[in-house]
């Protein structure tokens, strides 16, 4: 685990890149397809866990840089990260099936925030 002092000093940039690989890996599962995301338990606690680490980041994500990126739910993704850890027994996987069906967007939202980073360096 790392030291919460540690936490405390991961910026945007790291964030930001956190939740472009728990997006890309939640986005292989969309390339798996719905059946195969709906049959198999292990596949769909992986996805809940990449959406919990991908709405936790979103959470610590400074409040410029979602200024600056507002058509990124920045705070609905750490709702859902938030709601899936302490409200398990209620996931629907229809609805977590119908956020895994965005992550190309995301994916293109992020990648455009890491950019625009890289430039402000």
């Amino acid at each position: 685990m790392t030291p919460r002092s540690a936490q405390s000093k991961r910026g945007d940039q790291l964030r930001v890149a956190d939740m472009e690989h728990s997006a890309a890996l939640i986005d292989e599962v969309r390339v798996m397809g719905r059946d195969r995301f709906l049959s198999e338990r292990t596949l769909q606690d992986a996805v809940i866990r990449r959406f919990e680490v991908l709405g936790e980041a979103a959470g610590h994500v400074s409040k410029r840089t979602r200024e600056a990126f507002p058509r990124i739910e920045w705070t609905r993704m750490h709702g859902f990260a938030s709601f899936a850890k302490h409200e398990y027994w209620r996931v629907d996987l229809e609805r977590v099936w119908a956020a895994i069906e965005v992550m190309p967007a995301l994916r293109r939202a992020l990648a455009q925030v890491r950019l625009d980073h890289r430039r402000g360096d």
